[in-house]
């Protein structure tokens, strides 16, 4: 933010606003955090679901054999864990088959069970008699996340929108384990960022946590079947204590809702103001004090903002009440307000402000967008050409609001025409690609090769040098003293000088030959 010195002489003066890391990443940290604490291990579950069977035909083959499915797992994302609801449904969808595909082949013959990492992992977890109420409460948990992910991939302006929302998203987490008395008692963000999660006596007893109904089915299921006893029952239902209290402690550690400021900007979001006025002009007055803290504005502007805010609030209460609470966070912020309160004099200095806070920004929306994106685009085999013209297209599309009217033109059928002679040329050129590449790599290896030769080289022709010497040294020195012993050393170093240069001769004939090598490439 630029705050304008009212000095003209003097820069204006550059004040950092902090709101924190961004929301995403914190959301998709805390979450992966938290089911890793668990122990669970349901990453290399959902992995091995998938490796087991997509680079063998031979296993496919089989499992549609013995058990009569052909539908399979989907390939786990190890970065981003909320992406992964669909894998895990998946996965919940096909345990019946792997149940029966793993115990049929390990009750076969020892010769014919895999040796494979992904197959010593579906055993393990087969042999756990709660792991479907794992995967399901990593679903139910996900999907209690997943909105707030989508909302906040937009490019819009939504920093406004996003403590009420991270609200939401702990009250609904903390509601599931802990006590009434202390949760209920989080009337509003601040409060609420202050629960410690951790404390044993804020947390109700593990048969009282909500699970979800699928969950609390599965168990009950498994009880009833007697696939797990009372103490493995117990012991899961606190690890996904342990899971909860990890996810939420992470995000009330880390989340911009720790930031006054952030809670703050709260004031701006029309539906806030028509549902919440008096709350919103105390949220408004807690952002000045900021604004002032920090000098990004002065008190007199700050006591003009105020009143305009209120006169704001009570023209929205009397005549647009209806149109604020119906405001949907999908149409631009900057557009309904500058409608609202841009065009009037009497609101000029409540929109210079407004302006000013606008450009604060949510996070790296853009950057989670484009991973989205390529989800949805991506398909096996697919190479880097493809990608980048699918989302060429995909952004063209996505910015025009749809396909262009009128967009089949003569210029688009002759390129169509001509596709397959451009996909002719372009195989033309990876060939060529390709051969330079090798060559680029032989030459290389030829290089690589003929280093140690001339070191060896090098290294001989001064042993050659040296030997002889010494050897003449030990010569004369043993008829001086006449000692025999040392005339055969003079003897045996001589020798040794005669081999090293045969060495040199065979080291010159394998360089030369690799020179050779090197000008026919």
């Amino acid at each position: 933010m630029f705050r304008q010195s009212t000095d003209q002489s003097r820069s204006p003066t550059l004040t950092v606003v902090n709101v924190g890391s961004c929301g995403l990443h914190v959301v998709y940290g805390a979450f992966k955090y938290g089911v890793t604490a668990t122990g669970w291990k349901l990453d290399s579950l959902l992995r091995s679901l998938y490796h087991m069977f997509s680079d063998s035909p031979a296993r496919k083959e089989e499992y549609e054999t013995l058990t009569g499915s052909s539908t399979w797992s989907l390939s786990f994302c190890g970065t981003r864990w909320l992406e992964d609801v669909p894998v895990a449904e998946r996965a919940l969808l096909v345990w019946p088959h792997i149940e029966k595909y793993v115990t049929t082949t390990l009750s076969g013959p020892k010769s014919k069970i895999p040796v494979i990492p992904s197959f010593h992992n579906l055993k393990e977890h087969v042999l756990d008699s709660l792991s479907t109420a794992k995967l399901q409460f990593f679903i139910t948990i996900a999907k209690v996340l997943t909105p707030f992910l989508k909302k906040f991939q937009s490019g819009a302006l939504m920093l406004p929108f996003m403590a009420e929302e991270l609200y939401a998203i702990l009250w609904t987490l903390l509601e599931k384990f802990i006590k009434k008395s202390v949760h209920q008692e989080a009337t509003t963000a601040a409060k609420l960022s202050k629960i410690d999660v951790l404390k044993k006596e804020n947390i109700l007893s593990p048969k009282k946590v909500d699970v979800g109904f699928a969950c609390k089915i599965l168990l009950q299921e498994a009880h009833a079947k007697k696939k797990a006893s009372p103490l493995q029952v117990l012991e899961f239902q606190n690890e996904h204590i342990v899971l909860l209290q990890k996810l939420t402690n992470k995000l009330l550690e880390c989340c911009p809702l720790q930031y006054a400021i952030v809670r703050q900007l709260t004031c701006m979001d029309p539906r806030y103001m028509a549902k919440n006025p008096d709350s919103a002009i105390s949220k408004c007055s807690g952002l000045l004090q900021q604004l002032i803290s920090k000098e990004v504005e002065s008190p007199d502007s700050c006591d003009t903002f105020l009143q305009q805010y209120k006169s704001f609030i009570t023209e929205v209460q009397k005549y647009h009440k209806d149109e604020f609470v119906a405001y949907n966070s999908e149409q631009g912020l900057d557009s309904f307000l500058y409608g609202c309160i841009g065009e009037k004099p009497e609101y000029s200095k409540l929109w210079e402000a407004f302006k000013m806070l606008l450009i604060l920004f949510h996070g790296q929306s853009c950057v989670e967008r484009g991973f989205s994106d390529n989800k949805d685009i991506l398909s096996y085999n697919m190479q880097d050409e493809t990608l980048i013209s699918y989302r060429m297209a995909y952004d063209g599309i996505k910015n025009q609001d749809g396909p262009m009217e009128d967009s089949v033109t003569k210029e688009l059928l002759l390129s169509c025409r001509h596709a397959h002679a451009r996909y002719q040329s372009c195989l033309n050129q990876k060939k060529k690609t390709e051969e330079a590449s090798q060559k680029k790599k032989r030459k290389k290896e030829v290089q690589e090769e003929l280093q140690p030769s001339r070191k060896k080289k090098e290294r001989l022709e001064k042993m050659v040098q040296e030997l002889p010497k010494e050897a003449d040294k030990l010569a004369s020195e043993a008829e001086t003293k006449h000692k025999m012993d040392l005339l055969v050393k003079s003897d045996a170093m001589h020798s040794k000088s005669r081999e090293k240069r045969k060495e040199i001769k065979n080291e010159e004939k394998n360089i030369d030959g690799l020179q050779k090598k090197l000008k026919l490439m």
